[in-house]
């Protein structure tokens, strides 16, 4: 006998709460109640998308006599950075179809991180033999159809992220050019990021000098042309409670890090100098 079953997610633990605390009169969780009747109304509650997907289901599959099993619940799990089959609910579900089994999904955000997420739990399962069916989108993976739409869902939305990544890489050129800390980013090393008033009155990131950064370095390369390990100035200045600039410890790995990219920028630096040298040279 066919079975079907449900995933339902929720971001947070406070969404996952219900309306308790107003119901009790209790004032401390009355944020969270605010938090479940918001999410409640725009149908991603844990039970707004567990009724979904039992009427679904009683329209859909009953009538052709599939039976429905287990609705996961992933509650408190986001799904930024956790492809579908890492969360722990996810993988449960993965590990309890059967060949010719499918699973229900309210909407595609509560189940997946992107679209590449879902294209590839999709051939995934296709090769056990599972299938999905997407309610948002109205999908079914076990027609021909079904599974066009969402292959083609998944290459306009890597073709999406690409342009969308030059993008960023053009614009993160051009702040570079004009001396300033790319969007986003970390400074690279030797540098500050500074928030300045631009010429037209915004807030920008401007790339200085980080001198403290350079002379720290300069003092480890020291420290090993005397003989000394990066492991043993680590623990030369965890010992001494000598820290960096934003009150952390070092690492050992920042440490290698450091004296690598100051040799680097020395050599990068020297090859400059010869090369003004000998513009001037010609000039003169």
């Amino acid at each position: 006998m066919k079975r079907a079953y449900g995933y339902v997610r929720v971001s947070t633990i406070r969404q996952a709460k219900g309306l308790k605390g107003l119901q009790n009169g209790d004032e401390k969780t009355a944020p969270d109640d605010k938090i479940a009747k918001l999410v409640a109304e725009r149908g991603l509650s844990i039970a707004a998308q567990t009724e979904q997907i039992q009427k679904y289901f009683d329209y859909k599959l009953k009538p052709l006599g599939w039976t429905l099993g287990e609705i996961f619940v992933e509650a408190g799990v986001s799904a930024e950075k956790i492809a579908f089959v890492q969360r722990p609910r996810g993988f449960e579900l993965s590990k309890t179809l059967e060949k010719g089994d499918c699973a229900i999904f309210c909407k595609t955000d509560r189940a997946f991180r992107s679209m590449f997420d879902l294209v590839k739990t999709l051939d995934l399962w296709r090769k056990f033999g599972y299938f999905m069916h997407i309610l948002d989108f109205n999908v079914d993976s076990s027609t021909p159809e079904g599974v066009m739409l969402i292959q083609l869902m998944g290459n306009l939305a890597e073709w999406e992220n690409r342009r969308r990544a030059q993008r960023v890489k053009d614009a993160n050129a051009v702040a570079r050019s004009l001396g300033l800390a790319a969007s986003g980013s970390s400074p690279p090393y030797g540098f500050l990021i500074q928030k300045c008033q631009g010429p037209n009155g915004k807030i920008v990131r401007k790339l200085i000098p980080n001198t403290w950064q350079r002379a720290a370095a300069r003092r480890f390369i020291e420290w090993k042309r005397k003989g000394f390990s990066v492991q043993q100035i680590f623990y030369h200045l965890l010992r001494h409670r000598i820290r960096r600039q934003d009150g952390k410890e070092f690492t050992i790995q920042m440490i290698g890090n450091w004296i690598r990219r100051e040799l680097q920028l020395r050599k990068t630096e020297a090859l400059a100098n010869a090369n003004d040298s000998e513009h001037s040279q010609k000039g003169s």
